[in-house]
């Protein structure tokens, strides 16, 4: 078969040409030129030695011979031309792209047909997701998220590692979700962790990032009156006369930009992992830890996150492997009570601009602000401290047998599993509620366990028909 558009070059030189339509080609050559280089997508470099007037030349395809593979449910991996629907796989070198305390925000964009929501700018909330839309008016909406096999609550990926993540699949559609049922209506995200390699020396990576959160965009705050326009349009309008607008800036000199004062610039985020993985002959392992801290950019407002995991698989012999993740973390919470529709946050932006959050000694209200009559957002994050921790705990454990070609029977166990405590405080010197201190606290603990047992015989006919 005549092949077009190959590159012919002398090597060595930046002489050369393209064969026609036909596969010919005809190209000068210098007197001490030696040999042609003959490349192709999808072809194998040729160099050819120049022997005469005249040379046939052959090319090879380059074909690679290890397919993806992609785990869709239950049972063992299987090639990605084998499956029959919808699915969409995102590596551990996308999501490493964009860091970030929780792994769908470092999703947004990689798969078609998920949309990821974020309405709080909270560190603590998890993105909603959503691969089908909205499918219901009371029901939810959420995927089905499954971790290794193990099916996990949506709120529980917070508490992992994305960086521990090796892939993120993306089910969508009723043949490669099935297996599921009704779980799976609104989709599957199966989430696979990272494992170490097999007759490989220990590599140990090291990693640290930082960096610094601000508000997106501020112009409609800036959009807002500064102390010379608003009082200046309310003598316009007649809504106060000179002699009023004199005495309110003899009480209250000052021009405040009051979302600099509710919301933090410049918030720190900062990272830091450490992870040893490796394997002998038969025994594969993988093993980190992390630290995490996003600061909010309200008050009362911040993440801070422990995680450790270990995975270890080994090949015991022929016919019988083993494996055994574990992923443990603990973090603490904070979450700013008061939304958008609060004048002690997102209707703060309302407060006059000639009342100033600062006493005349510079230093913040103890208590309300005079004028604007709000309890001061750093007086109340000492006075009322609320903080939650959860402590995570997901473990997955399997045994694999393959008493004959093609079958494989396994067995897996896996535990999803947390205890998560609330503390709330009011100070007694609370200047709102003086010697009204109180302290409460709310706990709870969920364990999800899941058996899956499987038997599974795979054959291919003429290694074109695959039958599993």
């Amino acid at each position: 078969t005549t092949l077009p558009g190959v590159s012919v070059v002398v090597k060595g030189t930046s002489i050369g040409t393209i064969t026609n339509v036909n596969g010919d080609f005809a190209i000068d050559v210098p007197q001490n030129a030696n040999v042609l280089v003959f490349s192709f997508v999808g072809m194998r470099t040729v160099e050819a030695p120049i022997t005469g007037t005249t040379l046939n030349i052959s090319l090879e395809s380059d074909v690679i011979g290890v397919d993806e593979v992609v785990v869709v449910g239950y049972g063992t991996a299987r090639a990605v031309g084998t499956v029959v629907g919808s699915i969409s796989k995102v590596s551990s070198e996308k999501l490493h792209e964009r860091p970030s305390a929780n792994v769908w925000d470092a999703m947004q964009g990689r798969v078609a047909g998920l949309q990821v929501y974020t309405s709080s700018g909270e560190p603590t909330q998890l993105s909603s997701v959503r691969l089908h839309g909205v499918g219901s008016l009371g029901a939810s909406s959420t995927p089905l998220y499954v971790l290794d096999g193990v099916p996990v609550s949506p709120g529980n990926i917070l508490s992992l590692n994305p960086n521990d993540f090796e892939s993120v699949t993306v089910l969508k559609d009723a043949s490669t979700t099935s297996i599921y049922g009704s779980r799976a209506a609104n989709g599957v995200i199966y989430i696979t962790t990272k494992s170490g390699k097999a007759d490989t020396k220990a590599i140990i990576t090291v990693n640290a990032q930082y960096g610094t959160s601000s508000l997106a965009n501020e112009d409609f705050f800036k959009a807002f009156m500064n102390t010379e326009e608003l009082t200046n349009f309310w003598l316009d309008v007649k809504y106060r006369t000179q002699a009023q607008v004199d005495d309110l800036l003899s009480r209250y000199p000052n021009d405040t930009r009051w979302y600099k004062y509710y919301y933090k610039d410049n918030a720190p985020t900062y990272q830091g992992d450490v992870s040893i993985t490796g394997g002998s002959e038969r025994t594969k392992y993988y093993v980190s830890g992390s630290y995490f801290f996003q600061e909010g950019l309200a008050t009362r407002s911040e993440y801070e996150r422990y995680s450790l995991r270990a995975n270890l698989n080994s090949q015991a012999n022929d016919w019988l492997s083993f494996g055994l993740n574990l992923s443990g973390g603990t973090d603490v919470r904070q979450s700013n009570p008061y939304g958008s529709n609060s004048t002690n946050r997102g209707l703060a932006m309302l407060a006059q601009p000639f009342y100033s959050p600062y006493d005349k000694d510079g230093k913040p209200y103890r208590g309300r602000i005079p004028g604007w009559n709000r309890v001061d957002p750093y007086y109340l994050e000492e006075m009322l401290p609320s903080d939650g921790n959860n402590v995570q705990f997901n473990t997955t454990g399997y045994i694999q047998l393959n008493p004959v070609k093609g079958l494989t029977i396994r067995s897996q166990a896996g535990i999803d599993a947390y205890d998560y405590r609330e503390s709330n405080k009011q100070y007694a010197s609370y200047s709102e509620s003086l010697g009204n201190g109180n302290a409460s606290e709310y706990f709870s603990r969920n364990i999800t366990g899941t058996i899956t047992n499987t038997a599974e015989y795979k054959f291919s006919i003429n290694t074109v028909h695959n039958i599993t």
